[in-house]
C-alpha cells in the first residue's frame, strides 16, 4: 500500500505558511508567503529512493527506508493514517 501511495499520492502536496524568513532553493521565501510542500516530488527524489519511478513492492519492507510524506498535512490527516496502520 505504502509504495502505491509513494508513486502515486492521492494528495500531491499542501500549502504551508513561512513563519520566519528562509531561504528554499536559492529563493529567500518572506515571512507569509505561501509555499507548497510537494509529495509528489518528495517521493520521486533519486537523491532518497532508489529506482524511484518505478513499482518496487518489497520497498517498505527494507531497512532503511526514508518514511513516506503522503501524510501529515496537519494533525487530522496524520490521525487518519495511524489509524489506518
Amino acid at each position: 500500500m505504502n509504495e502505491m501511495i509513494r508513486l502515486e499520492p492521492n494528495i500531491t502536496g499542501v500549502p504551508r505558511t513561512v513563519v520566519e524568513p528562509v531561504e528554499i532553493s536559492g529563493i529567500e521565501r518572506p515571512v507569509g508567503a505561501v509555499v507548497i510542500c510537494s509529495f509528489l516530488t518528495a517521493n520521486h527524489d533519486p537523491e532518497v529512493w532508489y529506482d524511484p519511478d518505478s513499482f518496487v513492492s518489497r520497498r517498505f519492507t527494507e531497512p532503511g527506508v526514508p518514511r513516506l510524506l503522503s501524510f501529515g498535512g496537519d494533525r487530522t490527516i496524520a490521525s487518519a493514517h495511524r489509524s489506518r496502520e
